[in-house]
């Protein structure tokens, strides 16, 4: 689940992080321009604010595609329901002394702490070491874990699921509704997949990327259920609202880059300036 320490945490680096690329990102009137699109703006509030309000309302620019998308992943949330039960007992059976410590020393975290210490090796390479992409990468991780985290707030506290270490007998369908519980969905899984997705993502050209990233994103959601404290299909949706908000957040960015710059031209009628912008 997320802390609002840990929220906090990832919003002040995220805002560290946003206010450095500020400082070096050329002003309106210097010659040359750098951004994410033309409407972007760089001040590290509004600038997550701006991102925060694409997330929210991109299902506005759906297509058919996307609709089609999403009643696969419904369908996918439905069947893990209806066999929530069977498959938590499954793993619950399959416990050992060896899987507890490896969850807790090492997928849990992941979900949470780990996920800062990930961050915080992009933002070191970028900014101490001047490698401009893992800044990208650390800011990008950053603002899709908190914005992963303020999202999962909303159905974690009115949906009302209860948790299965706090179900007695044992009722995966058991819903106490407005802050009656908070299993649904996973807020470790959504943070691991969201920070997991931005960096497969800004790496896509790498596939073995991918892979580090979203097996160990989905260890961390299965040591939820090995913990008892979500259900399968909190930890499905959970993945999936994580990945593709980290995807679009990396797209949104990748897709709008350009770089604007006044270059001098002689020309027979005389001295003139024309623009170059570049995708």
């Amino acid at each position: 689940m997320y802390s609002t320490k840990n929220l906090l945490l990832a919003a002040l680096a995220l805002l560290l992080g946003r206010s450095l690329s500020a400082q070096n990102t050329p002003q309106s009137d210097s010659l040359t321009f750098s951004g994410t699109n033309p409407g972007y703006d760089h001040h590290p509030v509004r600038g997550f604010v701006h991102d925060l309000r694409d997330v929210v309302i991109r299902p506005l620019d759906w297509q058919k595609k996307d609709y089609l998308k999403l009643g696969a992943y419904v369908g996918a949330a439905g069947l893990f329901y209806a066999y929530d039960q069977k498959i938590y007992q499954f793993v619950q059976d399959n416990k050992s002394n060896t899987t507890k410590k490896i969850t807790a020393n090492f997928l849990e975290p992941f979900g949470s702490t780990y996920s800062f210490g990930v961050i915080g090796a992009f933002a070191i390479n970028g900014w101490a070491l001047g490698n401009e992409k893992s800044k990208s990468v650390a800011i990008i991780a950053a603002e899709s874990y908190v914005i992963a985290g303020l999202i999962t707030q909303i159905p974690k506290n009115l949906a009302g699921r209860v948790r299965p270490e706090n179900t007695n007998p044992l009722n995966s369908k058991q819903f106490n509704g407005l802050f009656g519980g908070t299993s649904f969905w996973s807020g470790h899984t959504v943070g691991a997949f969201a920070v997991a997705s931005a960096i497969a993502e800004s790496y896509n050209d790498k596939p073995y990327v991918a892979y580090i990233s979203y097996g160990i994103a989905s260890l961390t959601g299965l040591s939820r259920i090995h913990d008892e404290k979500h259900w399968p299909s909190d930890v499905f949706v959970g993945a999936v609202v994580g990945s593709q908000i980290g995807k679009y957040l990396v797209r949104i960015h990748r897709n709008s880059n350009y770089n604007l710059s006044f270059v001098p031209m002689v020309t027979p009628q005389g001295t003139t300036c024309a623009l170059s912008l570049k995708f």
